[in-house]
């Protein structure tokens, strides 16, 4: 049986997804961790939870709803 849909290698899919939420204003390294994050959802087979996301963060990140850089702190 073929396997459907497009094949791409995961470091390059990581740089890339860095790449845009870099250019949507998010810092490096944090642009780092979450497209990490994201393909490896991707890899350990739960793909509603990797990159398939980064189409409705943008725009979260646009209007203010996410913002990046804010940080963490644990209460």
């Amino acid at each position: 049986m073929a396997v459907s849909g497009v094949c791409v290698d995961a470091e390059l899919l990581t740089r890339f997804a860095s790449s845009l939420f870099q250019a949507a204003g998010v810092p490096e390294d944090e642009a780092d961790l979450v497209s990490t994050s994201l393909v490896g959802s991707n890899l350990r087979g739960h793909d509603s939870h990797g990159v398939v996301r980064i189409p409705r963060y943008l725009p979260l990140l646009e209007t203010g709803e996410l913002v990046a850089g804010a940080g963490l702190s644990v209460l």
